[in-house]
């Protein structure tokens, strides 16, 4: 990818990006899938009564990626929220919610899903991370939207029967 410095993370599952975390933010969308275990038993046990958490992110200038607090082979790594270029080629990513953001950017987003904190299964993980950075970037959402959706329906013109 030209003009983007980019590496390859957790055996090509991830490419991730560093240039566009200036780049607005149009639209956020809370984002779930079943958690990768690799084998591992703690963390497929975790699968069994727990979803992996991340924000897609679609910005100003079309891009759309994925903000993701990772557990990588260092959990303590500062750098476990990464930004990935989104695709949901396979469907395994399922949307929970919809969100308009206030005027922020991606790096701002990335930046509030604990960025710098190291990784921690209990106080510092993706749904705590993707919850936090939603709630101080959001404007508001499908649930508490300003403008909402009028449904309007035909109004009757006969007249009701009477019951005798």
């Amino acid at each position: 990818m030209r003009g983007y410095n980019s590496q390859i993370f957790e055996t090509n599952t991830f490419i991730l990006i560093t240039s566009p975390e200036n780049d607005k933010v149009l639209y956020m969308s809370k984002l779930s899938r079943k958690i990768e275990h690799g084998g591992q038993k703690n963390l497929r046990l975790l699968g069994k009564v727990t979803k992996h958490h991340a924000i897609q992110v679609k910005t100003e200038k079309g891009g759309q990626y994925l903000i993701e607090r990772t557990s990588d082979k260092d959990p303590k790594d500062p750098k476990s929220t990464v930004i990935s270029n989104y695709s949901n080629k396979n469907g395994e990513w399922k949307l929970k919610e919809f969100y308009y953001p206030k005027d922020v950017t991606l790096g701002q987003v990335k930046n509030d899903a604990f960025d710098k904190k190291a990784y921690n299964l209990l106080t510092a993980n993706c749904q705590q991370a993707t919850r936090e950075s939603i709630k101080k970037n959001s404007a508001y959402s499908a649930k508490n939207d300003p403008n909402p959706k009028v449904h309007t329906t035909q109004a009757s013109t006969s007249k009701p029967k009477r019951k005798k």
